[in-house]
């Protein structure tokens, strides 16, 4: 519930970050993937950061064709979040600057 709430508002507060929990319930409006694509995925978010969104994007529409975007943003930003929020070189304000910033980008790729 909490990722749709940033997806759809894109609210930040000025509060801690607080990161969307992923859950292992298959259902509707989850992506399914394994343990290994999100290690794989959490490995290229911590390398890369937002610059990998357009690689992930690409790849969770190819091996996911039938996802909405907002499934595929929200679990980018469920993604995302714990990486950013494990920065101890960031304050909080530019740990929900660079989620915001993300959100962005995503939503520019998903809905262009």
């Amino acid at each position: 519930m909490t990722a749709v709430a940033i997806w759809l508002t894109g609210a930040v507060s000025a509060a801690a970050l607080e990161c969307p929990v992923a859950h292992g319930v298959a259902g509707a409006g989850v992506l399914r993937e394994t343990p290994q694509a999100i290690a794989n995925l959490h490995s290229t978010l911590v390398a890369k950061g937002s610059a990998a969104a357009p690689q992930i994007v690409a790849s969770l529409q190819e091996r996911h064709p039938d996802a909405g975007k907002g499934e595929i943003g929200n679990y980018l930003i469920t993604a995302y979040c714990p990486v950013v929020n494990a920065r101890s070189d960031m304050t909080e304000a530019a740990k929900q600057a660079e989620l915001k910033t993300f959100r962005a980008a995503v939503s520019r790729l998903l809905y262009r």
